[in-house]
């Protein structure tokens, strides 16, 4: 009897407990993440300021472009002479070489290609041994006396076999060469010994310059430099040279006005 009547009071006092306990909290709903704003609302950047216009430097001294007058420039040493021929001086060539020709040279946009100078045009033979050059016609020396085959003939005769008392230092370079003949004043004929493909390109090399026969036969050399066919000549001897750039008609190019 004694045993139920203290069941009774256990589970009497366990229903009491379970009715006072507080009320469990709500289980929370997961809320959605925040919406990124759209791109209208983000703020725009402030536009940046314009730059100032930059103004031309003024340059001092400016003047208008003329022909012909005196160029003058600074050069590292005195050369030894003004003869194209015999110089194997750069202080020597960078001088008197641009008032030379050559029969042709090399593209100076493309240099593995070979274009005309004094010649316009020429032929090669089929069996390569042979090359026919027509020169520009009409052009002349500094002197005034006309430019013609013999001077190309003579010119390049005097690198390839140059007589006792003359030095050439590119004489090898021509060194396939049989005989060199003019037809006219105007064309050349070069014979080669043999077919060479380098001949053309040693021929158009900068150095293989045309000179005046007349000069050279009644001086012996050009070593004062009176010579040439361009623009540029040598206008005073002395230990401070001079070069002058002239207009004058007959010229093989016509150089750009001096500033």
């Amino acid at each position: 009897m004694l045993n139920r009547n203290l069941f009774a009071i256990v589970v009497t006092l366990s229903f009491l407990l379970a009715a006072c306990a507080p009320a469990a909290a709500p289980t929370a709903k997961p809320t959605a993440p925040p919406k990124a704003a759209s791109p209208a609302a983000q703020a725009t950047p402030a536009a940046k300021p314009p730059s100032p216009a930059l103004s031309p430097t003024p340059k001092v001294g400016a003047e208008e472009p003329r022909s012909g007058g005196i160029l003058t420039s600074t050069h590292f040493t005195d050369p030894p002479s003004f003869d194209p021929i015999q110089e194997g001086s750069v202080s020597a060539l960078v001088l008197v070489l641009p008032s030379y020709s050559t029969v042709v040279q090399h593209d100076p946009f493309e240099p593995a290609k070979v274009v005309g100078d004094l010649a316009e045009k020429w032929e090669m033979s089929p069996d390569g041994k042979s090359y026919t050059f027509n020169l520009v016609k009409n052009v002349k020396w500094h002197d005034g006396k006309p430019l013609t085959s013999e001077d190309a003939r003579f010119s390049l005769e005097l690198i390839r076999k140059p007589p006792q008392g003359i030095i050439s230092p590119r004489k090898e370079w021509l060194k396939a060469v049989d005989k060199i003949e003019t037809t006219g004043n105007d064309a050349l004929k070069i014979t080669l010994q043999y077919p060479s493909p380098s001949f053309i390109h040693n021929l158009g090399d900068g150095r293989i310059v045309v000179v005046p026969k007349s000069v050279v036969e009644a001086k012996g050399n050009i070593e004062e430099g009176r010579g040439g066919h361009r623009p540029l000549q040598v206008q005073v001897l002395r230990c401070r040279r001079q070069l002058q750039r002239g207009e004058e008609p007959g010229l093989l190019r016509q150089g750009p006005p001096l500033r």
